[in-house]
C-alpha cells in the first residue's frame, strides 16, 4: 500500500514495529500512531461533494454503510456478493450517472444538489430520471429488471434483512483456514489469508 500510495504521488510514512503482529493491545497509543491522529484531527480536510467528479461505493452489507456524499445503498440484488455503485457527476447538466453493478436499490438525500439522474443498465441504457423531490429520490430494480423511482416504502421489496454468505463469512468468529492444492495459486492464497487475517 505505501509502495502504491508513492508511485500515485502521496507523501506517505511507513511503519513497522518489529515482533508485532497487524494488532494488539495497545496499538492505539504508540507514538507514531498518536502523532499521526493528532496531526489529522488538527489539520482535518473533508472533501465535499463539490470537490469531485466521480466515486465508487462498494458494500458487502448495506446496513453496515452509512451515505457517501449523500448517497446510499439501500440493498444488494445478491446478498452474498459484493455491490458495486459507480458516480459520476456532470455539474453542467446538473446530472448524476450511477452504474450499479449487485444493487436492488439506492437513495439519493435531499440536500444533494441536482435535476437529473441516469442510471445505467445491465446492458448500458441510460434511464433518466427528473429529480425534483424526496418523492422521487430513491431507485430500485424491480421485478421485471428495470430501474424505478418514487418511495420505495410503496413498493413491496424483498425483506431488509439480507444477510448472505459472505456478510456471514466476514463476521465468523471462528478460524479460516486457506488451503491451495496447486502451487499456481499459492500468491494468491497467501494474499486472501493476509487479507483475512487483518
Amino acid at each position: 500500500m505505501h509502495q502504491s500510495l508513492a508511485e500515485a504521488g502521496a507523501l506517505t510514512n511507513y511503519s513497522e514495529l518489529k515482533g508485532r503482529p497487524h494488532w494488539w493491545k495497545g496499538v492505539m497509543v504508540e507514538p507514531g500512531l498518536v502523532d499521526f491522529y493528532k496531526h489529522h484531527l488538527e489539520h482535518p480536510r473533508l472533501v465535499s461533494v463539490e470537490d469531485i467528479e466521480r466515486f465508487d461505493i462498494v458494500v458487502a452489507n448495506p446496513h453496515d454503510m452509512s451515505s457517501k456524499f449523500g448517497v446510499k445503498v439501500l440493498y444488494l440484488q445478491n446478498p452474498a456478493l459484493i455491490g458495486y455503485l459507480r458516480v459520476q457527476i456532470d455539474r453542467s447538466k446538473d446530472t448524476w450517472m450511477f452504474e450499479p453493478e449487485n444493487i436492488m436499490a439506492f437513495e439519493i438525500g435531499e440536500d444533494v444538489p441536482m435535476s437529473l439522474v441516469r442510471v445505467r443498465t445491465a446492458i448500458g441504457e441510460d434511464l433518466v430520471f427528473s429529480v425534483s423531490s424526496s418523492q422521487t429520490r430513491q431507485f430500485w430494480l424491480s421485478d421485471e429488471q428495470q430501474w424505478a423511482s418514487g418511495v420505495l416504502r410503496d413498493r413491496p421489496i424483498r425483506t431488509p434483512v439480507q444477510f448472505g454468505g459472505l456478510d456471514a463469512f466476514l463476521r465468523t468468529p471462528a478460524r479460516v483456514t486457506v488451503q491451495y492444492t496447486e502451487e499456481s495459486v499459492q500468491d494468491l492464497a497467501t494474499q486472501t489469508a493476509s487479507n483475512l487475517y487483518q
